[in-house]
């Protein structure tokens, strides 16, 4: 009784093994197929997360940038999801660059990020029914917002 139980676990820890080799081999495929949609899902999420820890008191704008990145990250995710690739995880740490004198560098840190994910949008290959192209609209809308913010007196 005891090999049949032996045999029998050992064949689903090899099914485990091969099945989580599976998993991430078709993650890191997908990965590949489409990176720059996958780079500016990371930079765009960076974005949000500089937005949401800037400055709440910069007229409105931080909000309607803050809207617009949502809007692109849900342009984004769905560009992925057309392929069935899996949102990759990010990691988000409060460090940012940070320029002396600079007011709001939380902004112009999520501004950069912003023109790098157009960017990125911009240089995929596919249009991904649509979705690129409305992120990249969601995203212009979000740097004018972010420029704007950045022009706004320090917060105090």
């Amino acid at each position: 009784m005891r090999k049949p139980l032996t045999a029998i676990l050992g064949l689903l820890l090899i099914g485990g093994v091969v099945s989580t080799a599976t998993g991430r081999m078709s993650q890191a495929w997908a990965a590949q197929a489409h990176p720059h949609i996958y780079k500016a899902y990371h930079l765009l999420r960076r974005s949000r997360f500089l937005v949401n820890h800037a400055c709440r008191n910069l007229g409105g704008h931080r909000a309607q940038a803050d809207q617009q990145i949502e809007s692109a990250l849900n342009e984004v995710q769905a560009a992925i999801a057309m392929t069935h690739g899996a949102l990759p995880a990010v990691s988000e740490s409060a460090e940012i660059g940070i320029t002396p004198g600079q007011h709001h560098p939380y902004i112009h840190d999520a501004l950069q990020r912003c023109n790098e994910a157009r960017a990125q949008l911009a240089a995929a290959s596919q249009d991904f029914g649509g979705h690129r192209t409305k992120a990249i609209q969601h995203i212009d809308a979000a740097i004018a917002q972010l420029q704007a913010a950045a022009q706004e007196p320090p917060c105090t």
